[in-house]
């Protein structure tokens, strides 16, 4: 297979490369989920604090 410029990439070049995108995928997917939480918290909890209509 080859890369950038068309260079040759070993089988070990391969497997570091999916393992450096898996490891950069979950470090995405981790802040997403925190960042989703931070927008429920300011927007969903705060908004039903307090003020809730009996």
């Amino acid at each position: 297979m080859q890369g950038e410029g068309n260079e040759e990439l070993s089988i070990e070049e391969l497997a570091s490369n999916l393992s450096t995108y898996k490891e950069q995928l979950q470090q995405v997917k981790l802040l997403f989920v925190i960042c989703s939480l931070k927008f429920y918290e300011k927007h969903c909890i705060y908004a039903y604090s307090g003020n809730r209509e009996k």
